[in-house]
């Protein structure tokens, strides 16, 4: 959930700068930080009672903002579009997986904030035009963007070095963790502008930082 919370961070952040008081959104965030419970279970008694110390802030300023985020069908995705329906963000999630996709949707009724799913590949352009284009005639508009979809290629081998790899599985790389993150953020740039204030927020493994067994780093 860390990186979960990192998001909803930086989302805080950009709340305090418009006005809302630093202790509010730290307690709140403290609250988002705990043990995770089932997701029915839409606020917790931890969570209950910094809303009613002060939270409630926090809340009140992300009721009905609209967040697209990617690759929400498992792990930091989802635990994002939870994070955000709880606090009473409208999501568009996305994914390759419109099953679990489905599952997710239905799994958060019930929440202050509502959630639908569009089917995106983000290595493909039209999908991502499509998902921006979909959150729009939707909700409006975007405020919030989290660029998280991601994920190793079928054939991935941990220890492969860089001149070991083929130009398929290095194109595979580029198009699912470098150009899917323009492509996002080229749609939904044109998208937040006219709002004059909106987040968006670009995800990475750990190897984003320093590379992996066997791969090729320099300084």
């Amino acid at each position: 959930m860390r990186c979960s919370r990192i998001a909803f961070e930086a989302v805080a952040k950009n709340l305090r700068r418009t006005g809302l008081r630093r202790g509010s959104a730290r307690k709140l965030l403290s609250a988002s930080s705990a043990k995770s419970k089932p997701i029915a279970r839409a606020r917790t008694p931890a969570l209950q009672s910094n809303i009613a110390k002060g939270g409630i802030h926090l809340t009140q300023s992300l009721q009905n903002k609209i967040a697209v985020v990617t690759g929400d069908t498992s792990g930091i995705g989802r635990a994002t579009v939870v994070d955000c329906a709880r606090y009473g963000v409208n999501v568009v999630a996305s994914g390759r997986r419109e099953e679990r996709g489905a599952e997710l949707v239905a799994e958060m009724q019930g929440l202050p904030g509502n959630v639908i799913f569009v089917r995106a590949d983000v290595t493909v352009a039209k999908d991502v035009e499509n998902l921006m284009s979909s959150a729009v005639a939707e909700f409006g508009h975007i405020d919030y963007a989290f660029n998280n979809a991601g994920g190793a290629s079928p054939e991935f081998e941990l220890g492969t070095r860089l001149h070991e790899y083929s130009d398929e599985k290095w194109n595979y790389y580029s198009d699912v963790f470098l150009k899917s993150v323009w492509k996002c953020m080229k749609h939904e740039i044109e998208r937040m502008l006219p709002n004059r204030s909106s987040v968006a927020i670009n995800n990475a493994s750990v190897f984003g930082i320093r590379g992996g067994l066997g791969a090729h780093t320099s300084r």
